[in-house]
This record gives structure tokens, C-alpha cells and sequence, in this order.
């Protein structure tokens, strides 16, 4: 009887897809949606697939700012120099790794799967 209560609850847990990694491939980015093959697309509605910090835009812009007191006046320059990419986001073609969670009705993106030799270090 023990081996056979271990069974059910084995294909109990398995039957509720608590979570499973899956691959995808982004086919459009706004809104985005994501192909798993087979004809499984995803499109994002806001409320099914979540990002991580990997995967997100991120800039950062440089800027000079000086303040030059001419006849008891201030004047202030600001001059934009230059916005850096910390990470580029998700584009159209790229591979992602994703967490399915919920019954398989919402995903969480981990991260881009990428070629070593795509990775460029300057």
C-alpha cells in the first residue's frame, strides 16, 4: 500500500505543473510575444509573463552640468555627453529561458540563452 500512496502523490504533484523550465524564441516585441514551436505562442498581457532584472532595458546617460555666477546672476549649463546600454532587453530573435508556473498560465523570464561567441567584452 506505501508504494502505491508514493505513486499517487508523485502524479498528483506532477499533474499540477507547479513549475517547468521552458525555451522560447521572442517573434515580436510590442506587444511581446514569445514561440515555443509546435504553434504555442504566448502574447503578453500584462499579467502572464513576468521579467527579471536580465532581461530588462537599462541606460544610463551621462550629462556635465556647470553653474557660472556672472553679475550676481546664476547660470547653470547642462550638456548631454553620452547614454550607455547596460542592457539591451529583449529583441525579436532572441532565445529566452522562462519559468512556467501557475498550471502553465504564467511565465517568469530568466534570462537570454546566448552563443559564447556572440558575447563581446570591451
Amino acid at each position: 500500500m506505501y508504494p502505491q500512496m508514493q505513486q499517487w502523490i508523485q502524479d498528483i504533484i506532477q499533474n499540477m505543473k507547479l513549475a517547468d523550465f521552458c525555451i522560447g524564441t521572442v517573434c515580436q516585441t510590442a506587444p511581446v510575444k514569445i514561440d515555443f514551436g509546435d504553434n504555442k505562442i504566448i502574447t503578453d498581457v500584462g499579467t502572464n509573463i513576468f521579467y527579471t532584472e536580465q532581461v530588462i532595458e537599462k541606460k544610463i546617460e551621462l550629462g556635465h552640468k556647470h553653474i557660472v555666477e556672472i553679475n550676481s546672476a546664476n547660470y547653470e549649463t547642462k550638456e548631454k555627453l553620452k547614454t550607455y546600454t547596460i542592457n539591451e532587453g529583449i529583441k525579436t530573435g532572441d532565445k529566452l529561458i522562462m519559468l512556467k508556473v501557475a498550471y502553465g498560465q504564467k511565465f517568469i523570464v530568466l534570462s537570454k540563452l546566448r552563443d559564447t561567441s556572440s558575447i563581446i567584452i570591451s
